[in-house]
């Protein structure tokens, strides 16, 4: 994958922050996003992503297919969270976080 084909983009240090502070700075637009970088990989090569780090693909702009393989590893206690609705719960990512923060809280 490459910037051309939509690789898979990062915001170093993203993964660091706590769930709180991810609400806050998601809503104030705080994140810098001049400092997101380009994971560019070759064929064969392994991208090791944290679940907690901001990541996402760019649009495939080139002629070239884009195929890779996504395989996702963690805990039952872990929620898997999306910008857009969770297409089983049809909560958005901040639903998520805030009910979260919320139950965490009692």
């Amino acid at each position: 994958m490459y910037d051309a084909n939509g690789c898979t983009e990062a915001l170093p240090q993203s993964h660091t922050i706590t769930d709180e502070e991810a609400i806050q700075e998601e809503k104030n637009k705080a994140f810098d996003l001049r400092q997101i970088v380009s994971l560019n990989a070759e064929a064969g090569d392994v991208v090791i992503i944290h679940s907690k780090l901001l990541h996402g693909g760019r649009e495939n702009r080139s002629t070239r297919e884009r195929n890779l393989v996504v395989i996702q590893l963690g805990v039952n206690t872990d929620t898997f969270l999306h910008w857009n609705a969770e297409r089983f719960s049809g909560l958005t990512r901040e639903a998520i976080l805030e009910e979260q923060y919320s139950n965490a809280c009692l």
